[in-house]
């Protein structure tokens, strides 16, 4: 400010000394000097208003990015820091050894079975109604470094709404290896369409055949030894309570089904992705795919012993993904031993990424006739998936033909049948 002022004095006096210059050609009156002098005056206080005016912007400005710096430091210190990345939203420490991935699951179905001479009298029967038939949330992530990962995962009942653990398990993988171990409540390392979310599946629903011999999830609680995914091969071996025994405290029978229980499964990439193998579809592929696989599960009870084994293949080419599987159940008694087996199979072909029209057979073949039925279940389901965005929200129709009946499978809303039977499913999926 002291040099702006000195500037102006300068040039005040400058103009002096040259009216003074002037005086010798013309001496100006009273009047007129008083007059410069008034005009001098003034344009000296019209500088200094600007030259404050514009001190006085530089500080404010100088403040205000004062202040964005030291917020923007602020939120560096903050731990975690949320984003949404991926199609998911998490939260992530600095250094990435600590991460959280909350996710919510809603599907919410309407069926419809049809089944012949199931009525009074022989008549047909119809039911039919709404049903939320997944509402899922849970927690993923890492905890201490990235090789040590969690998932948490509660669901709600279809009947009643209550709430329960549905898997939680801690996976640590030991440094640059492709080995980890993994403790807690899982699936069972056995058949591939069970170890498929269900956020994933193709159908409305998993086969009757995933159902009625694997139960669906099929979770186990034990621990497991895991090769990776590092490279061609994925491998998997766990010692457990029994197949389908989860949620049960240590007890043996009869206060829990099994003693104990041996798993395990191999599969086999011949060519692509491994994450193009998490579901059934062709859908954001970005290499053909082939995989091979098969896996085994011994449960075991005093003389009672069971043995479930499979073998499947998922073929996924362009627009088409193709699936098939065998799954195997020997059960041995004191009392005697059956052995009954089923087969699935599967086509889809997307259209535009966004429509998905699908069929699948599948057929059981059971050593002893189920009640009121027969010894041999036919599946046939055609139906088609509407993707808006992908898996995260989809809407599934499918119509389901059994030609000789089921002996009843609730989780897929078929109901106990001695004769023919169709069940119509139309499903709305949301991923959070």
């Amino acid at each position: 400010m002291a040099h702006s002022k000195f500037g102006i004095l300068s040039m005040a006096a400058a103009g002096v000394v040259s009216m003074a210059g002037l005086s010798h050609a013309a001496e100006p009156t009273a009047a007129e000097l008083s007059a410069q002098v008034r005009e001098l005056q003034a344009r000296l206080s019209q500088l200094e208003s600007r030259q404050t005016s514009a001190a006085t912007t530089d500080a404010t400005v100088a403040k205000v990015l004062a202040d964005a710096d030291s917020r923007s430091q602020l939120l560096q210190d903050v731990p975690f820091a949320n984003n949404f990345e991926k199609g998911k939203f998490m939260l992530r420490s600095a250094d990435g050894n600590y991460t959280l991935h909350p996710w919510f699951q809603f599907q919410f179905r309407y069926a419809t079975a049809y089944r012949d001479n199931q009525g009074a009298g022989g008549d047909a029967d119809t039911q039919s109604g709404f049903e939320l038939r997944r509402m899922k949330f849970g927690f993923d992530g890492n905890v201490i470094s990235p090789d040590t990962k969690y998932n948490f995962i509660w669901s709600t009942s279809r009947n009643g709404g209550g709430v329960s653990v549905e898997e939680a398990w801690v996976q640590h993988t030991f440094g640059d290896s492709d080995f980890a171990l993994r403790a807690g409540d899982f699936k069972d390392p056995l058949a591939h369409e069970s170890l498929t979310s269900s956020k994933k599946l193709l159908a409305a629903d998993r086969s009757i055949v995933a159902d009625y011999f694997l139960g669906g999830d099929n979770f186990v609680q034990g621990v497991s030894a895991i090769l990776g995914d590092k490279g061609p091969i994925r491998a998997e071996v766990a010692f457990h309570d029994g197949a389908g025994n989860a949620y049960t405290n240590f007890q043996d029978p009869p206060t829990n089904p099994w003693d104990f229980g041996v798993a395990g499964r191999v599969q086999y990439l011949v060519m692509g992705d491994w994450k193009s193998y998490d579901d059934f579809s062709a859908m954001g592929n970005k290499k053909d795919l082939l995989v091979i696989g098969g896996g085994a599960d011994w449960s075991q009870n005093g003389d009672n012993n069971q043995y479930l084994y499979t073998a499947d293949a998922q073929y996924e080419v362009g627009a088409w993904g193709l699936y098939g599987a065998y799954v195997g159940r020997y059960v041995d008694t004191g009392a005697g031993h059956r052995h009954d087996w089923g087969a699935t199979a599967q086509v889809a072909y997307l259209i535009d990424g966004k429509i998905e029209p699908f069929g699948r057979y599948s057929i059981m073949q059971l050593e002893t006739p189920f009640a009121g039925g027969e010894d041999t279940v036919h599946e046939i389901t055609a139906g088609a998936n509407y993707y808006m965005d992908g898996h995260n929200m989809k809407f599934t129709v499918d119509v389901v033909y059994l030609p000789n009946g089921t002996p009843g499978a609730s989780g897929i809303d078929y109901l106990a049948a001695s004769d023919t039977e169709f069940v119509l499913r139309g499903q709305f999926q949301l991923l959070i």
